[in-house]
C-alpha cells in the first residue's frame, strides 16, 4: 500500500512529465522549422518548482498519528499481565529506536484523554507527548467520525476512537499508531474503516501497532 507521501511524490513526477511533454512538443515543432527549442521563463520556473517539490517529498519523513494508548503504554507501571507487559516493552522499544524516523503528530483528543484520570499518571502521559504538534479539528473530521459510527457501526462509547481515525484520515497522515485493537486496529473493522474513508474521498492511514513498525 502506498503512503500518502508516495502518492504526492508520484503526482509531482506526473506534473514534471506533463510539463516536459508539452515543452518537447513545442521544441519538436520548432526544430521542424529549423529553429532551436527555447524554454520560456515561465516553463523553467514551473520545472524548478516541480523538481523542488519532488525532492522535498522524497526527503520528508512519514507522518504518524500517535493515539492515546501509545503514551499510556509508554508511561504506565509495568503490568503483571504477560501480554500487556510485552506490549509495553514493544512500545518502549519503538519509542527509543523508531520515533525519530517519523514526524509525530497528535490531536486535542489525545491531549484530553492523556490528561484524564490519576494526576500522576496523567502528568507522565502529557510529558511523553509534550511538544508534539496537534492537528486542527475541522468540520470534515466530525462528519467523517459520524459516518464511521453510523456505518461500521461503532458503539456510542467509541466516539473518541472514531474521531482519532477521522482526524488522522482527513489530515492525510501515513500511519495511525495504536494499541486499541477493539475499535481501531481491529482485523474485522479495518477493511470497513478503509472502505468508508475512501468512499468519502480520503486515503486512510495505515493502522498498526508499534510492533508492526519495528525495524526488521
Amino acid at each position: 500500500m502506498m503512503t500518502n507521501g508516495s502518492i504526492k511524490f508520484l503526482t509531482c513526477l506526473n506534473k514534471i512529465g506533463q510539463t516536459l511533454k508539452a515543452s518537447l512538443s513545442i521544441g519538436s515543432h520548432r526544430l521542424a522549422q529549423h529553429n532551436p527549442p527555447k524554454l520560456n521563463d515561465s516553463t523553467i520556473g514551473r520545472l524548478r518548482t516541480h523538481v523542488y517539490e519532488s525532492i522535498m517529498l522524497v526527503d520528508m519523513k512519514p507522518r504518524i498519528y500517535i493515539e492515546t494508548s501509545i503514551p499510556s503504554y509508554l508511561t504506565s507501571r509495568r503490568s503483571r499481565d504477560l501480554i500487556a507487559a510485552a506490549n509495553q516493552e514493544l512500545t518502549q522499544e519503538w519509542w527509543d529506536t523508531r520515533k525519530d524516523d517519523f514526524d509525530l503528530i497528535i490531536s486535542e483528543f489525545v491531549s484530553r484523554e492523556a490528561a484524564a484520570g490519576d494526576p500522576n499518571a496523567a502528568r507522565d502521559r502529557l510529558a511523553a507527548i509534550a511538544g508534539i504538534p496537534e492537528l486542527n479539528i475541522t468540520d470534515e473530521v466530525g462528519q467523517l467520525a459520524q459516518i464511521l459510527i453510523e456505518k461500521i457501526p461503532l458503539p456510542e462509547k467509541a466516539q473518541l476512537d472514531a474521531l482519532h481515525i477521522a482526524i488522522a484520515t482527513v489530515h492525510g497522515t501515513d500511519y495511525l499508531l495504536t494499541w486499541n485493537c477493539t475499535h481501531i486496529n481491529n482485523a474485522e473493522l479495518r477493511p470497513k474503516i478503509e472502505a468508508l474513508c475512501r468512499l468519502q474521498g480520503y486515503e486512510p492511514p495505515i493502522i498498526c501497532t508499534p510492533q508492526e513498525l519495528l525495524k526488521v
